[in-house]
């Protein structure tokens, strides 16, 4: 899951952390990264309630599993769940909160589903031994095309193109909306994703009257949302993620530079093979005389 910092940089790295708290607490929300995996991933009633909420199953009990994927020898991109549990009849079950739209979803949800569901064998055993699989993506933002799919929940299975028909029963995707819950609720898992959504209007409406277990989620939401603790290390996520963001765009930058300076030489090379002015292709590419000597000196230029 990715954790929206801002509605631009909040170049944290150059703020105090009374400063940063305070930015903090604007941003506390259940839906952010941090918060979620409080609430869902160390309460199992509460992840439990909400699982069942969803999909409809009838769970005795959950025991939460690890959230990291290594990848493996190949290089396989690194993935980290937010909540990973395995149910009492071996369905294992990730849930994904994603709160900024990269533009990218398609295939991250997609990537993520298969690596999960891939990831429960182990390397020579048989393929008898694969269990169901529930992934369960919730976006804060509209994901899917708002003219085709009207509805806040939609589930996916691996099904025939033309016929329709099932190919595997192993795995689910449900892909949740939440800009597109309705305003009344018409089930247990509306309360969910209204509480999600924006919290504050549903306690007012009662929703925590109407569901224990989200009256337990807003409890301990409001515990650990004001606790010093809490604050403090979610400052440091923030800072991380602050760190990461510069980081990367520092990359971005570089190779945006580096790309240039090939795209110059490049330029240089066709002027030099039409026997241009030293002096002129200086002037056309911005390059120095060094650079351009060395560029003649080149074994592919010579």
């Amino acid at each position: 899951m990715e954790q929206k910092i801002g509605g631009g940089s909040a170049d944290l790295t150059k703020k105090s952390n009374v400063e940063i708290i305070e930015i903090a607490k604007k941003l506390t929300s259940p839906k952010s990264d941090f918060w979620f995996k409080k609430i869902f991933g160390e309460h199992k009633d509460i992840c439990k309630s909400f699982i069942e909420s969803v999909t409809g199953l009838n769970i005795n009990y959950l025991e939460y599993g690890n959230t990291e994927s290594l990848g493996d020898l190949y290089g396989t991109k690194k993935i980290c769940f937010d909540v990973n549990v395995i149910l009492d009849n071996g369905v294992r079950v990730n849930v994904e909160m994603q709160v900024e739209d990269k533009k990218e979803n398609e295939d991250r949800f997609a990537l993520y589903a298969t690596r999960y569901h891939s990831a429960q064998l182990k390397a020579g055993e048989d393929y008898t031994k694969v269990t169901k699989t529930i992934v369960i993506h919730v976006f804060d933002y509209t994901f899917l095309d708002e003219g085709r799919y009207k509805n806040a929940v939609n589930k996916y299975q691996l099904l025939h193109f033309v016929e329709h028909t099932l190919l595997s029963d192993t795995l689910d995707v449900y892909v949740i909306e939440l800009p597109k819950i309705p305003r009344i609720w018409h089930n247990e898992c509306e309360k969910w994703l209204s509480w999600l959504n924006d919290r504050e209007d549903a306690v007012k409406r009662g929703v925590t009257m109407q569901n224990q277990q989200i009256a337990d989620a807003e409890n301990i939401y409001n515990t650990i949302a004001n606790d010093p603790a809490m604050q403090m290390a979610y400052v440091s996520v923030l800072k991380a993620a602050d760190r990461e963001k510069v980081r990367l765009h520092e990359a971005e930058m570089k190779g945006k530079v580096e790309g240039k300076v090939e795209e110059k030489l490049e330029i240089a090379r066709k002027m030099k093979a039409k026997n241009k002015p030293i002096d002129e292709i200086i002037e056309f590419t911005g390059l120095t005389k060094e650079e351009i000597g060395k560029l003649w000196c080149a074994p592919d230029e010579s």
